[in-house]
């Protein structure tokens, strides 16, 4: 079990061409529920699936072909390692490929990618590439009208299963994602992080700054090995530093 656990969302720019075959990876927990998913999300049109998920006609071309293709087993010939997979601001602070054998060791076991099609993902896990946002508004089945009631109970227990009883929820997930974990069933403390700029004497948060900067954040913890959530308060990646004024206990300020 890990004493903390940190929390990322995926990304809609995916890289599909890159393969990895000298890494190992392993199997997804909830690739029943993915494939469940899947055939019903392979019986939409394009059409249907740019008004589900409003996207261009070419964009949602292309996440149909993807639907089409996905099928069991995974290998290195059809999937990826999801943290290299991810792409986006995120993972352009992570720059996971540069990780080595070591760091991807430790990211494998306090590193979490919340995912809307496989609920939740460690980063060598295979994935096949896709689209599908967590709030995107799709009914998994007749008990579940959307993806957080159908992954919020799944999600909630996997973590409850290989987090300390005294562990930390790190969360470097957007709201959109981190909404999807039943906080009050887990009861864990959560340590949020905020990332600000200083614009014009005032600390305001820049998305894509912030975006960048929790991939970095991540990157940090596996650079450095850490072994207590609250050391992250020394991340200093890009200028930043922790701001103890307007940070409290559990919520992590970090300003340039």
């Amino acid at each position: 079990m890990s004493s903390f656990i940190t929390l990322l969302s995926p990304a809609k720019l995916i890289d599909d061409q890159t393969h990895y075959p000298n890494i190992e990876c392993s199997t997804p927990e909830f690739t029943d529920e993915a494939q469940q998913l899947i055939s019903k999300l392979k019986k939409l049109k394009p059409a249907e699936l740019a008004e589900l998920m409003d996207m261009s006609d070419s964009l949602a071309q292309e996440t149909h072909r993807r639907f089409n293709e996905w099928h069991l087993p995974f290998s290195h010939a059809n999937a990826h390692p999801a943290i290299l997979m991810f792409k986006g601001e995120v993972y352009r602070g992570l720059e996971a490929q540069e990780l080595n054998p070591k760091q991807l060791a430790f990211a494998q076991k306090h590193i979490r990618i919340l995912s809307g099609l496989y609920g939740i993902l460690r980063p060598l896990d295979w994935a096949m590439p896709y689209r599908l946002m967590m709030g995107t508004p799709f009914a998994a089945d007749k008990k579940t009208p959307n993806l957080y009631a159908f992954w919020q109970e799944k999600i909630t227990a996997s973590i409850d299963a290989e987090l300390n009883k005294n562990g930390t929820l790190i969360n470097l997930a957007s709201h959109e994602y981190f909404k999807c974990i039943d906080i009050k069933k887990l009861n864990r403390r959560v340590i949020q992080c905020e990332f600000k700029e200083n614009k014009g004497g005032k600390f305001v948060t820049v998305n894509t700054y912030a975006k960048h900067a929790r991939g970095s954040m991540a990157r940090f913890i596996i650079d450095h090995s850490i072994k207590k959530p609250d050391d992250i308060r020394a991340f200093d990646t890009d200028g930043y530093s922790f701001n103890s004024s307007l940070s409290t206990e559990d919520q992590f300020v970090f300003c340039r």
